[in-house]
């Protein structure tokens, strides 16, 4: 790319050649300034609130004015929406297309603080620059309207609207672990942190527990998610949202642990390789082999060694009452939050029999609420002081017992079981001196999965590692210094940097714990992992690694088994050694092998007794900033009263102005330190209280700033129920049904006067990179809204469409930092609006990314030479009264050449027309510029062959050209005699007849395969048409002397000719 010194580059220098004469007359600095005054002057594009026209309301993202002005970048947002704006009005619509700025926030803030100019002035100073390059694009904003988020008038609505999430319970303020910048002093999002650094500046992130004001995003969690089938949004765009909220249909299953015991090894031995000392005395080695001692132990190893052998005895010869009793027990259900009688259930409170409690087999016993059931035969009659110290022995060991005799258990044996779970509802919770907390064997991870089915193949648990059951662990975990290591390094990381695709997973096994996998009855090892988000699901995961990618990697790299429990069906199975994440047939199953998976899931949650639940990964708003430069937020703290709202009364909270807005130290907002503005009265009991002093985020004034365009004057409410009514619902199909697509009514109807709460803005447009945070919150924002009846629809935006980002030549993003934006003061003095505007259109896909280049906006400024060349000429002609521009009395072929010229631009017009009209609503803008010059280009042609255009073409062609380059269109429009402006002139037809092709190309296959193409006039028959592709050279020769058995025309595309 060759650098042009834009201040050195004289406008005229660029005026091209055509012919002999210089094109001297297209002077686009007068020609832009002069259309710009007069749209202003005559209030072209001023929106009414009431008309009888059907109404569009088109958005755009508001700017935020920083101190470098626009750039290249910012404008293909807004040309673009000015395109279909400037068509609608065209069209006969009403069109609102407002502006305004999105004013607060950090870069200002530092920006100031940088140069010691008040954020007030910065702002007002860059607003005043963006102003003006937005107006000298010729953009159709309606100015009437502009808003501006620092505008006192404008966030008294921000902050009342703040109060009825305060007043409904979704405003509180919690302490949370935020990402914290040392430089800035600011909290930051998961988003502003790259590589473990602030994105603004690169200083490296740390975590800090803060009290933060919050939003319940998370109450709206489902109909954020659900309500984008009711919108046209672009497929990636919902793509965003949904793995942003982040919903799993799935369940809740626990998996049992079990643990051996970190008690103090022998001195001088390596760690974990020592003998480990009992609570009830003696000794045993780690581990548990064939005829060891089980980790869950209530005797030493001695006495377990001498009793154990009695107490298999006693279990295989049960006394009537014992056998009633275990029947009972294994069978019914004892969990008091369940059904009785529902079978056996891991969930209850499990009970193992002639269990070893010391130097005692104790018939039945359930360590989790240690809990001892005794049978007594006839003979207990005689040995009622041995029963006695044998229960007080159990007594001094946490236990608390309860007897019941044979008889007792053979009459009555449900009165017996009713009587057990009664004493298990009174007993509360102990801890065995041993269990560190554990509750006994019954301590669980609660894991939540998506994939039930595949439980048999759950070879691993893995937790976060935050996760509460980790510290709860310590004591059991015989590596924990390592654990401590690695949960230490996670601290540091984000999110974003936890979950991404690309990262390689790392993580740490727990050693000494193991959990049950509820279905195999097997252990499975428990590891950490920084994968797994503490607030996503419970926390912890079961790991498949047959069945999920993430696991098999997981797997793979740490040698962890892999089982194979869904086989695939009718689909092609992964490659040989990779996971296969589909649903199928379920294999390896136990009782549920050959179900389908998807149908097995139910039985499988049942059989395990988990829970059916749908989770997401969307966590409520952190809303708090401890920066001076945002809304105030407006609550008082008193310490009677707590939090108390300030009365809407005496909304706005003003921002005062102070000369000191530098971050404090302690993390505080500056506002801490302005005394006499934090220190008033309660509001509730009038007595002393303190002002908040966090300031809101950069999100909160553009949440809802699409409303107030509405009503940007109002004083008594952020904007009237009238015109929200009519600029947000619409008597027009929903755009989903107008292409045709199947619409779902919203299920939370209501709204306002019997609206059934669909509408919103019909179109807006903006760049990606606010699809998720941005959409998201607005949305929310405007539910909320709507079910406080104060707007009239459900969803803000009927319509959501995306740009690709302008890049710099070398393909970087454009930043002020790197000095490589482009200004577009310099272009436009150069080349003209027209021609920026053209080439910011023409320059690839919208939706596309594409690298700027200046020298290409040659190309654009050409075609806008030649429609002013063709212009003048036809404005210009002589006699004036002649509707064509012809040779003198043509005859003969002249006349009939004259005639067929004539026509050609007539059909190729239509056609254009047509693209045009229909490439601006898919937003394919370089492609109906490109239509656009290929018909100047044969209109240039005419008059080079001294033929010409009709004045009515001309004019047709300017229509559809207006909305791209409006300053040229306007002024030739104005020279061939219009008085009222272009912009409200109406949008040209196409002529049906006119747009179809004589003659058109269509393949001809054998057998399936194309062997040729041959043309056809439209108007033939299908019998000609089959006739004339059997008749082909080239088909025959394929043919090879076969008759033909069928031939199949597929109009206006194929013929297929089966030999």
């Amino acid at each position: 790319m060759r650098d042009y010194d834009h201040k050195k580059l004289d406008p005229p220098s660029l005026k091209l050649r055509t012919g002999k004469k210089k094109m001297t007359e297209y002077n686009h600095l007068k020609i832009e300034s002069k259309w710009q005054k007069e749209w202003e002057k005559k209030e072209v594009f001023q929106a009414e609130n009431n008309s009888k026209k059907p109404k569009f309301y088109g958005l755009i993202e508001f700017p935020y004015p920083s101190g470098a002005g626009l750039h290249v970048g910012h404008i293909r947002s807004n040309t673009a929406m000015d395109i279909i704006s400037r068509k609608r009005r065209m069209e006969g619509f009403n069109v609102l297309y407002p502006i305004g700025w999105d004013a607060f926030g950090l870069p200002t803030e530092n920006y100031a603080i940088k140069t010691g100019i008040h954020p007030i002035k910065v702002t007002k100073d860059n607003t005043d620059i963006f102003r003006k390059q937005l107006k000298a694009l010729g953009f159709s904003f309606d100015w009437s309207r502009e808003i501006n988020t620092t505008d006192p008038k404008y966030y008294k609505w921000t902050q009342w609207i703040f109060l009825q999430f305060f007043k409904k319970g979704l405003a509180y303020k919690a302490k949370t672990t935020i990402n914290w910048c040392p430089q800035d002093k600011i909290g930051l999002a998961n988003e502003e942190v790259v590589g473990g650094s602030c994105e603004r500046c690169g200083t490296p992130v740390i975590k800090k527990e803060k009290e933060q004001w919050m939003l319940a995003i998370t109450k709206y969690a489902d109909r954020l998610d659900k309500d984008l089938d009711t919108v046209d949004y672009l497929p990636k765009i919902k793509i965003q949202q949904r793995n942003w909220i982040g919903r799993s249909e799935g369940a809740e299953i626990d998996f049992r642990i079990n643990s051996t015991l970190a008690l103090p090894t022998s001195p001088g031995l390596p760690e974990g390789e020592g003998k480990f000392v009992s609570p009830f005395g003696g000794e045993f080695k780690k581990g548990v082999g064939e005829g060891e001692m089980p980790r869950y132990f209530t005797t030493n190893p001695e006495l377990w060694k001498a009793l154990q052998g009695k107490a298999l005895e006693m279990r295989k010869n049960p006394t009537n009452g014992e056998k009633i009793m275990w029947d009972l027990l294994r069978r019914n259900n004892l969990s008091p939050t369940l059904p009785e009688g529902e079978g056996e259930n891991p969930r209850g409170f499990h009970f193992r029999r002639q269990h070893i409690v010391d130097r005692f087999i104790a018939d039945f016993v359930c360590i989790e609420k240690k809990l001892v059931v005794e049978i007594d035969g006839d003979i207990h009659d005689y040995l009622k002081s041995e029963d006695q110290e044998r229960t007080e022995v159990l007594n001094q060991l946490g236990f608390e017992v309860v007897r019941f005799t044979n008889s007792e258990i053979i009459k009555k044996p449900e009165d017996v079981l009713r009587k057990i779970i009664l004493k298990i509802n009174d007993i509360s919770k102990k801890v065995l001196s041993f269990g560190e907390d554990l509750g006994g064997v019954e301590l669980a991870i609660k894991v939540f999965t998506t994939r039930p089915d595949t439980i048999f193949g759950a070879t691993y648990l893995v937790l976060a590692p935050e996760h509460e059951l980790v510290q709860k662990l310590k004591s059991q975990i015989l590596n924990w210094d390592e654990v401590l290591r690695y949960i230490v390094v996670n601290e540091k990381k984000t999110e974003i940097e936890r979950t991404a695709e690309d990262k390689i997973k790392t993580g740490i096994e727990l050693k000494g714990v193991k959990a049950i996998n509820p279905v195999t009855k097997e252990e499975i090892p428990i590891w950490i992992a920084d994968y797994v988000l503490p607030h996503y699901g419970t926390g912890a995961i079961m790991a498949v690694p047959a069945h999920d990618e993430r696991d098999f990697e997981f797997a793979k790299k740490y040698g962890l088994p892999i089982k194979n429990v869904i086989e695939p069906v009718f689909v092609e199975g992964p490659k040989e050694g990779m996971p296969y994440s589909g649903e199928g047939i379920i294999a390896n199953s136990g009782k549920f092998s050959g179900m389908d998976s998807e149908k097995a899931k139910k039985e499988i949650i049942k059989f395990v007794g988990g829970k059916a639940k749908t989770t997401f990964k969307l966590r409520d708003w952190v809303f708090s900033r401890q920066r001076y430069w945002g809304e105030p937020i407006p609550l008082v703290n008193c310490a009677k009263c707590g939090w108390v709202p300030v009365p809407e009364k005496d909304l706005p909270v003003v921002l005062p102005k102070v000369a000191k807005y530098k971050p404090t130290n302690t993390g505080e907002s500056p506002l801490a330190d302005i005394k006499n503005w934090v220190n008033v009265k309660c509001p509730k009991c009038k007595g002393p209280a303190k002002r908040e002093t966090d300031t809101m985020p950069n999100w909160a004034g553009s949440s809802w700033y699409f409303l107030r365009y509405t009503d940007p004057k109002n004083n008594k409410e952020f904007a009237s129920g009238k015109n929200l009514k009519y600029w947000l619902t619409t008597p027009l199909p929903n755009p989903l049904q107008r292409r045709g697509k199947e619409f779902k009514a919203s299920p939370f109807g209501g709204g306002m006067e019997g609206v059934e709460g669909q509408g919103g803005v019909d179109w807006y447009n903006g760049g990606m990179e606010h699809t998720t945070l941005h959409l998201l919150y607005s949305r929310f924002w405007h539910k909320f809204l709507y079910d406080l009846r104060m707007v009239p629809t459900s969803e803000p935006y009927l319509k959501r469409t995306s740009h690709g980002m302008i890049l710099a030549p070398q393909g970087e993003k454009m930043s002020k930092s790197k000095g490589n934006t482009v200004n577009p003061d310099d272009l436009i003095r150069i080349y003209g609006a027209d021609t920026l505007r053209m080439y910011e259109m023409f320059i690839g896909p919208f939706d596309q990314a594409v690298s700027w280049n200046t020298d290409s906006m040659i190309g654009p400024r050409r075609f806008l030479e030649r429609v002013w060349k063709i212009g003048e000429r036809i404005a210009t002609r002589k006699p004036k009264n002649s509707s064509r521009f012809t040779r003198q009395n043509p005859t003969g072929s002249d006349a009939t050449q004259n005639s067929l010229v004539s026509a050609s631009l007539s059909k190729l017009l239509n056609k254009t027309i047509k693209k045009v009209s229909e490439d601006v609503e898919e937003m394919r803008f370089n492609t109906a510029i490109s239509s656009m010059m290929i018909l100047a280009n044969e209109m240039e042609s005419a008059f080079a062959q001294g033929y010409g255009v009709t004045k009515k073409d001309y004019k047709k062609f300017l229509q559809i050209l207006s909305p791209f380059a409006p300053h040229i269109a306007e002024e030739l429009w104005n020279m061939l005699g219009e008085k009222n402006s272009i912009s409200i002139s109406g949008w040209p037809k196409w002529d049906k007849n006119l747009i179809k092709d004589e003659e058109i190309k269509i393949a001809v296959q054998v057998n399936g395969k194309v062997r040729a193409e041959i043309m056809i006039r439209t108007d033939n028959s299908e019998e000609e048409i089959k006739k004339k592709a059997v008749t082909n050279k080239t088909v025959l020769r394929h043919m090879a002397g076969r008759d033909a058995k069928k031939v199949i025309y597929v109009k206006n595309r194929l013929v297929n000719i089966v030999v």
